[in-house]
């Protein structure tokens, strides 16, 4: 409390000092009146200045009665100068429009350079960390979706389904370690379980510029260890554009083609002081995959990779159309050089209709009597109700609407915002039907990586659907999770000593709920049933299955399954309370204050050193299911009481930034994060099995993960446009969390020892993070003729990460490797670009990791689940029409990366799930 009075009264101090001080605002656009981020804007008598925002407005405060010369800077472009004579406590605005004044070409450069040019001086400019691409970069790259255009930044990764990013991986730490935000506020999760965002609900096109803070500065939300994605939507320029796509494409797989369309308008009504963005953006994918999954036992505990089998392996082929739509409303309003009031909303919406076909060869088991394997056979098919055509719906959708002021009361300088995020997932009658047969002798191919040999049933009579086998199960079910999240913040800034003081706060209210219902039918006539079922069945299988010579053999289609009117008077319905074990109700509050200075130390040093207190107030609460076939009551369910829970977490930081000389940056930062755990892992639930011998249950004294970070980085920066950057990076994290299996767990049901299956989340021990960022990026105009107008992009990324002080029984004299860490990340892109034609090739690899979901940590090394290393090449080209015109192409996946998990060794695949080529193309226009 001492030192907030001390800060108070020097706050107050510097007040009095300063009620005479004048102030200069301003705005930095190009000749096109479009705003430029990152400009530096400097009094150079003063060795005094700014950088620009995302809108191209400055402040440069407490300055005192004279005349000074005041430049603005930016890469790409001629640097301008203006006088300004300021009066004792006067306000003078400046508009600072800066000419084209890159040496690459002799005609004005292209929008793409531009987009580069903006994303690369807001990097420069920025007192922490960060890694900045814009729309016109994204456009650059043949990406549908925020998580695709990420995996092309330094220490990024992806993790896909479906084809498409779905989670983003930021310096070697899981999707749950970072967070993702839209104009600076965090955006809820549709997931169920989990805090991470599917970056797959949002199109690339919506976006202006996407900010990877990647050093984390005190007025930031501190729950991102490994970095926090920033969404910036667009704004409004100076006058009237209408630009858009529309295109189509074509999924090799799938043999159908994708409709792809997007429409922005802007404009500045009013005088100039009313700005208006509408963008709307429509896909729709028809899409298929192929996809083998399986699970690995050993015979021989002395020999177990020589005496290793799938215990359970499952053929699949999925066909979904995927229809995401999004749409977006900014508007700001100008009252006047000192006060501006902006709104932001964006709505995406999601809807994926899935049908899905198995074959399962499931509980794998040798029979020494018959020198043969014997398991249960299963054919299913996943679908819905005939409103949904007759498909599983995913209904995914998440809004943010924002509203918030920035305003300048003498030279206190104030910025508020609040705002209102939903996330929800919804599945309406999601329907399976299966039938199975047991005790079926099965085929067991040779272990190898890439196994062409489908499974055999060697029994006749098993291999297609017939009368041999049985109903297994009839199930229908409506799931509904929804995250809501309310947001309040304010900044106050003013001038103190030679720099500024910042404080604030935060206030967030965040609730999550999960309200599944589950049902089981039975026909009434089985026999009947059956027989119109097998009357009713096809045969799904590909000849040219990509994930290898396996087939699926005759199944029910999904309109039978769909057709059915399993509320009537032909079946039996039962509520199955299993199912509802899931369910929760979540609270969390996070009350967050900070306060922090920047400021120069000489003409060459910035600093920014600051504190930020979060304390989080928790409520949770969910289900014990219990059943046991020997037990009186056999099955029941009942509500677990609610569990509270509070902590507090402070975190301070420092950044130094050094320019040696102009367009270079030396950079230092010492900061701390967290990672709160994922909401279901929270929840006090429980899942007593006995007749399987099974236990599943939260827990809910997890601790927070938290880290310590350390970063050092070099970057140079090219006049015409590009990059060179080199730096380090060291976390020292505490808490680690991961879900654990094991299969030997001592277990007291009803006074006796017993040996069981135990799946929990825990906190595992205490870990390293450390690396390498390295990247390169210029135009090669230094080459002659043609050669000058080819670009190259390229950065590099090493990761090594260890587990100290684990607490995962029986492994903890082993070397582990924490989860999501992939040890090398390499992007490369070679550009061919003029006015009127660019091409490009791009390639993405990053190598396996261990899994941090669904058991990444086994009992045992033989038991862990990886992902599978990635590469990636696509092609993508425009040409112009003149007139603001262009046509484009675009070629993704070329060498047909299947999503592969695999177990202990890669020999083991426990998935390899295959999406083929796809190709787009289509007119954009601006106008």
């Amino acid at each position: 409390m001492k030192k907030f009075y001390l800060l108070l009264i020097l706050s107050f101090v510097s007040i009095v000092a300063s009620s005479q001080k004048a102030r200069i605002t301003g705005e930095v656009l190009d000749n096109n009146n479009r705003p430029l981020p990152g400009a530096t804007i400097i009094i150079s008598t003063l060795q005094k200045g700014t950088a620009s925002d995302v809108n191209g407005h400055f402040v440069i405060g407490n300055l005192a009665e004279g005349t000074y010369s005041l430049e603005a800077r930016y890469i790409g472009y001629s640097s301008k100068s203006v006088n300004i004579e300021l009066a004792a406590g006067s306000h003078e605005h400046v508009l600072m429009v800066l000419e084209e004044g890159i040496d690459i070409d002799p005609i004005i450069i292209s929008d793409r350079i531009a987009g580069e040019s903006k994303a690369l001086n807001t990097q420069k400019t920025n007192l922490n960390i960060t890694n900045i691409v814009s729309a016109e970069q994204i456009g650059r790259f043949p990406d549908a979706n925020i998580g695709d255009a990420l995996k092309r930044i330094p220490g990024i990764n992806v993790m896909y389904d479906q084809g498409e990013a779905r989670f983003g991986v930021i310096r070697g730490t899981q999707p749950e370690l970072n967070s993702v935000t839209i104009n600076g506020e965090r955006i809820p999760s549709a997931e169920a379980e989990k805090r991470y965002v599917q970056l797959d609900l949002v199109p690339s096109d919506m976006i202006q510029t996407i900010e990877v803070n990647k050093a984390l500065t005190p007025d930031m939300d501190a729950d991102a260890i490994g970095g926090s994605v920033n969404l910036i939507t667009k704004s409004a320029p100076s006058g009237q554009t209408f630009s858009g796509s529309l295109g189509t494409g074509y999924n090799f797989i799938s043999e159908k083609l994708v409709e792809k369309a997007n429409l922005t308008y802007t404009n500045r009504i009013g005088g100039g002081r009313l700005g208006l963005v509408l963008n709307a953006s429509v896909f729709n994918n028809p899409m298929e995959s192929h996809d083998i999954e399986g699970e690995w036992d050993y015979d021989d505990e002395t020999d177990k990779n020589g005496t290793a089998y799938l215990s359970n392996f499952e053929t699949r082929q999925y066909f979904v159309t995927r229809l995401r739509q999004s749409y977006s409303l900014s508007a700001d309003y100008k009252i006047n050089n000192s006060n501006q009031i902006v709104f932001s909303g964006i709505y995406n919406w999601r809807n994926d209709f899935e049908n899905r076909y198995r074959l399962r060869y499931k509980d794998i088991e040798w029979d020494d009597e018959t020198g043969s394997y014997f398991g249960e056979v299963i054919r299913q098919v996943k679908g819905g109700s005939a409103d949904n055509r007759d498909a599983r719906l995913e209904d995914q959708r998440m809004y943010n609407f924002r509203l918030g002021g920035d305003h300048i009361a003498g030279i206190l300088h104030i910025d508020w915002s609040a705002s209102l995020s939903k996330a929800s997932e919804e599945r309406t009658d999601e329907r399976y039907l299966a039938f199975n047969a047991e005790d079926v002798q099965i085929f067991m191919p040779t272990l190898n990586e890439n196994k062409r040999t489908p499974y055999i049933i060697t029994e006749a009579g098993f291999n297609n659907l017939n009368d041999s086998y049985g109903i297994d199960e009839l199930t229908e079910e409506y799931q509904i999770t929804e995250e809501i999240d309310k947001n309040f913040s304010l900044n106050l800034e003013l001038p103190l000593f030679n720099g500024n003081i910042k404080f604030g706060g935060r206030f967030r209210d965040k609730s999550k709920t999960r309200d599944n219902e589950f049902y089981e039918f039975e026909p009434v006539n089985e026999d009947a049933f059956i027989n119109s079922a097998l009357s009713a069945q096809e045969d799904y299988s590909d000849r040219n299955f990509m994930a290898g010579n396996y087939w699926i053999g005759s199944l029910v289609p999904a309109g039978f399954l769909g057709n059915l009117n399993l509320n009537g008077t032909d079946f039996e319905k039962e509520e199955v309370i299993a199912e509802l074990a899931g369910n929760f109700n979540a609270s969390e509050k996070v009350i967050a204050g900070y306060a922090m200075f920047t400021g120069n130390l000489g003409s060459r040093i910035s600093l920014l050193a600051g504190l930020r207190l979060e304390n989080t107030i928790l409520e949770y609460q969910g289900f014990e299911h219990f059943a046991d076939e020997n037990d009186p009551r056999e099955e029941w369910l009942e509500q677990t009481d609610l569990i509270k829970d509070s902590y507090l977490n402070i975190m301070p930081a420092v950044h130094i930034k050094y320019t040696p000389v102009d367009n270079m940056n030396l950079r230092i930062a010492w900061t701390n994060t967290l990672a709160r755990p994922n909401y279901f892992d929270l929840v006090p639930y429980r899942e007593i099995n006995a007749d399987d011998s099974e236990l599943a249950e939260g827990n809910p004294d997890l601790i927070p993960t938290t880290s310590m970070n350390l970063d050092l980085l070099g970057e140079y920066f090219f006049q015409n446009v590009g990059i060179i950057s080199a730096g380090v990076f060291y976390k020292k994290l505490d808490n680690i969390i991961a879900m654990t299996i094991d299969d030997d767990y001592p277990y007291n049901y009803n006074g006796n020892i017993e040996s069981w299956e135990y799946v929990t989340p825990v906190n595992v021990g205490n870990g390293i993070l450390a690396g390498f960022e390295g990247s390169f990026s210029r135009r090669l105009s230094f080459l002659p003729g043609f050669l000058g107008k080819i670009s190259f992009y390229s950065n590099y990324t090493f990761n090594y990460s260890k587990l100290i002080d684990i607490t995962v029984d029986g492994r903890e004299d082993e070397e582990l490797q924490i989860p999501g860490s992939p040890k090398h990340l390499i992007n490369l892109s070679l550009a061919y670009d003029t006015k009127v034609f660019d091409i490009r090739i791009s390639y993405n690899h990053a190598s396996a990791f261990r899994d941090g979901e669904e058991g990444g940590y086994g009992e045992e090394a033989f038991y862990d689940r990886w992902y599978d290393k990635v590469d990636y090449l696509d092609i993508n080209t425009t040409l112009s029409l003149g007139r603001n015109i262009d046509l484009y192409l675009e070629l993704n996946n070329l060498l047909n990366q299947p999503l592969r998990y695999y177990q202990g060794i890669e020999e083991r695949t426990m998935q390899a799930e295959y999406y083929g080529i796809r190709i787009k193309s289509g007119v954009k226009f601006d106008f």
